[in-house]
């Protein structure tokens, strides 16, 4: 639900102290949070331009109205060209962070406005005691997702066809607490179906599987940042036979469509047969009556 472009992350971090007031970059951008209702056109206007999604302006208020302290704003003077819309709730066994929206207007990308913008809202989210943030962006929006890999984000899942426009969409996780490589993220009843099926192939992580806990210093040259309170971080490899059996679900999917398109055709073709054949016999009948 975001689309940043292909600007890269920043390299310094705002501090949380950031929602509660102005933080002032160069001469002419400032980044605020959101103060009034008055400031929603300017929102709208940005994210119908830039993201693929529509949204009513009941989904805006959604978010908006419930976690106004988790919205902000990238101004240009009084012109709004970057905003990021989020939210904070319990999820689960944890309170779950959700990136619901982020646009920068294109003419000031490459500027790392998206990213100070994700920056100030996980702050925020983690000043608020989130145990994990989570977002999905479009696979194909590789400026994106390289944005929040560095951010350290990791991809959970892969969701098929997501989007209004087919497009399938990548879900991301930033783990904000410490995570030890010997405890069970999620209980037994949080899990899916497919986790159960495949708990005694993949550990306790459903459809991924932890390789090691690594701890990410602040200097590293890729840009990734340690967050307050985050210890190590796990490092995850897709288990191969939730791959597998995720292919196979996908594969029986097109099959069940191809399927019921090949009968819906063929049932049309033989309506229209039958149709044709029963108005030549009304035809014949009328022409007998007639020269009879």
């Amino acid at each position: 639900m975001d689309n940043v472009g292909q600007q890269s992350s920043a390299s310094t971090s705002s501090t949380p102290s950031a929602a509660s007031k102005p933080t002032s970059v160069g001469a002419d951008l400032t980044y605020v949070p959101y103060s009034s209702e008055l400031q929603l056109p300017g929102i709208m206007s940005l994210i119908e331009n830039d993201l693929s999604e529509p949204y009513s302006i009941y989904t805006y208020r959604y978010f908006i109205n419930n976690w106004p302290n988790l919205c902000f704003m990238a101004m240009d003077q009084d012109e709004c060209i970057g905003v990021i819309i989020c939210k904070l709730d319990q999820h689960r066994e944890a309170l779950r962070g959700y990136i619901a929206m982020l646009a920068v207007k294109k003419e000031y990308r490459k500027r790392k406005i998206g990213s100070t913008l994700v920056r100030m809202s996980i702050n925020a989210m983690i000043k608020q005691d989130a145990d994990e943030i989570v977002l999905e962006t479009e696979y194909t929006n590789l400026g994106a997702l390289s944005l929040y890999h560095k951010l350290g984000f990791i991809r959970d899942k892969r969701l098929y066809r997501y989007y209004l426009n087919g497009v399938d969409a990548f879900r991301l996780k930033l783990f904000c607490k410490v995570v030890h490589a010997d405890t069970t993220e999620f209980t037994k009843e949080s899990k899916t179906n497919v986790e159960k099926k495949t708990e005694k192939y993949c550990d306790e992580y459903g459809n991924k599987e932890p390789v090691e806990c690594r701890y990410v210093p602040d200097d590293q040259s890729s840009g990734n940042v340690s967050y307050p309170n985050r210890g190590p971080l796990p490092e995850f490899r897709a288990c191969k036979r939730v791959k597998r059996f995720e292919r196979t679900k996908y594969f029986e999917f097109q099959f069940i469509n191809f399927i019921v398109a090949v009968t819906s055709c063929s049932i049309l073709l033989w309506r229209r047969r039958k149709l044709a054949e029963d108005g030549y016999r009304r035809l014949a009948r009328r022409i007998r009556g007639n020269t009879l």
